[in-house]
């Protein structure tokens, strides 16, 4: 028994002998290749710049999301609602019609962008892919609707609706609804104010246009003025005349709870 019993220690000793050789064979060929290569340990301030950069990248990412949603909500409470019978004959087609589908598809982005970041953060990997997404959904829509509430979907629709030439072309549905002066709805600049409740306008196919009608109540989310865009509801009396009825703000109205956010005309 107790020769059994020497022979397993023996066994045990060469065992954790050839380990140990593995082990010290592994080290030293590691160590062989970083004295051949010139390896440097990293100071410990690129690992700490590096997990700062990320958190940045993370941070500004969620930003954007979050921007985006505030813009997402003013353009859907600036959707022309009452409009949808004219547009498409059914809300649903409208809904799908009008969809924000350019924020929408910045939102997804800038929130995977996000996620991406954070989860390669020191401390990311502790959270769950589900916990992660939901998380970064849930915080950049409340973010956005604070954003939202100070008026920052609206200013950011109007300076890219002013500032992009491309920016109205990927919100098509503007054109689809505003360029349709047969249907009575058209949009475009005003070009000059001629008084007693006429004035010329450029409509979206640089068409110039004679609009007639008379300011009965106003509104200052309305810019009734040169050079800005405008959104008008009323009927065509020829092909270059058009009897204007209301009057809407291009972008939408530039706070959440606006009243009103039109501006009405008579003839």
């Amino acid at each position: 028994m107790e020769k059994k019993n020497n022979e397993i220690s023996n066994e045990v000793e060469r065992e954790n002998k050839k380990i140990f050789n593995g082990v010290n064979d592994i080290s030293r060929e590691a160590f062989d290749e970083i004295k051949e290569k010139h390896i440097k340990p990293k100071p410990k301030w690129e690992f700490i710049l590096k997990e700062y950069v990320i958190w940045v990248f993370a941070g500004a990412s969620f930003l954007v999301g979050s921007l985006a949603v505030a813009v997402i909500i003013h353009m859907t409470s600036n959707n022309d609602w009452d409009l949808y019978d004219k547009v498409s004959g059914n809300l649903l087609s409208f809904i799908f019609a009008t969809l924000p589908y350019f924020w929408l598809i910045l939102l997804a982005a800038f929130i995977a962008l996000a996620f991406y970041n954070f989860k390669h953060t020191k401390s990311g990997y502790r959270f769950s892919l589900r916990l992660l997404v939901a998380g970064s959904i849930l915080a950049s829509v409340f973010l956005g609707i604070f954003f939202y509430s100070v008026g920052l979907g609206w200013t950011i629709d109007k300076v890219f609706s002013e500032r992009l030439p491309f920016y109205d072309r990927l919100i098509f549905h503007r054109r689809m609804i505003w360029d349709n002066p047969g249907r009575g709805m058209m949009a475009g600049r005003i070009i000059s104010d001629l008084g007693g409740g006429e004035f010329s306008l450029k409509d979206l196919d640089d068409k110039i246009w004679m609009m007639h009608g008379q300011i009965s109540s106003t509104t200052p989310w309305v810019p009734f003025a040169e050079h800005e865009m405008i959104k008008i509801i009323g009927e065509p009396m020829d092909d270059f005349n058009f009897r204007v009825r209301e009057v809407r703000p291009w972008p939408g109205c530039g706070s959440p709870d606006p009243a009103p956010c039109s501006m009405m005309f008579h003839p």
